[in-house]
């Protein structure tokens, strides 16, 4: 990917450890099941197609839409294409669940894409989208953490920068998924739900990883703004120290329903148990 990449294209295979049990928990509450239509976008995401294509068997159908050229045999039950969300529409529908991580914040028209993604669900059908939410706010280190300050600063100051770089290139936008609730009433969905989750990284770990990875894919940019060599060093070491800990990057997980339009039509996809829906 380059000096250009960014979180939002972060290596598929850590991000599902990450973030896979909150996107499922999220999607599990939709209702999803037997004979529903689903479609998953974003640069990763195969674990949760799996997920659900374990839910809607029978009858039920997964589309894995994916940009670029690679990998396209797909599991059992996942039909993949070859789809670029930023200049297409969804693929053909209508679905009962659209499930878009690291996906829409990313984009330049990333409300004309919400929109289209919207247009894709069938009355009744629901939408779950999920980002990473604003920058690593500089906290104090987590108790387990054996490293002091300046560390902890460091690893903020970083990401922080990273989180810049991106939001210069006129593309992403990290506080955009803090806003979506209000797109989507404006659009006149419904039920919307939303849940933002912390969580503390180790040196090691695959967050760690997963950070690491980035900014040394980026690390030529990351000195023009103004890092040192020492810094960037430090902060790769870090990353791989076990005595390490920090907060990661807030994740915000929304979901939001279709109004069924059609009179006397009934929803495609069941409301959620009283409690169940309100994350």
């Amino acid at each position: 990917m380059g000096d250009g990449g960014t979180m939002g294209e972060a290596p598929g295979a850590y991000v599902p450890e990450l973030l896979d049990g909150y996107s499922t928990a999220m999607l599990a509450a939709t209702g999803v099941g037997p004979g529903h239509h689903c479609l998953q976008l974003g640069p990763e995401g195969g674990a949760v197609a799996q997920w659900l294509a374990g839910r809607v068997t029978p009858g039920g159908r997964v589309v894995a839409a994916l940009a670029g050229p690679g990998r396209r045999t797909p599991p059992h039950g996942i039909e993949v294409v070859s789809h670029d969300i930023a200049t297409e529409p969804p693929p053909r529908g209508p679905f009962d669940v659209i499930h878009a991580r690291l996906v829409v914040p990313h984009l330049a028209r990333r409300r004309d894409v919400l929109h289209q993604i919207l247009d894709a669900l069938r009355p009744g059908g629901w939408l779950v989208v999920g980002d990473f939410h604003g920058p690593i706010a500089s906290r104090a280190s987590p108790a387990a953490s054996s490293h002091g300050a300046s560390d902890t600063d460091l690893f903020a100051a970083v990401l922080n920068d990273v989180h810049g770089r991106v939001n210069e290139t006129g593309a992403g936008d990290r506080q955009w998924i803090g806003t979506v609730e209000r797109h989507l009433d404006a659009a006149g969905m419904q039920e919307v739900h939303a849940a933002s989750y912390d969580q503390v990284v180790r040196g090691g770990e695959s967050a760690c990883v997963l950070l690491r990875d980035h900014v040394i894919r980026i690390h030529d940019r990351l000195l023009r703004l103004g890092h040192r060599q020492c810094e960037l060093r430090r902060f790769h070491d870090l990353m791989l120290d076990p005595g390490f800990s920090s907060w990661f990057h807030e994740f915000r997980c929304v979901r939001v329903r279709k109004p069924v339009t059609t009179y006397g039509a009934r929803p495609v996809v069941p409301t959620p148990h009283r409690g169940v829906g309100s994350a």
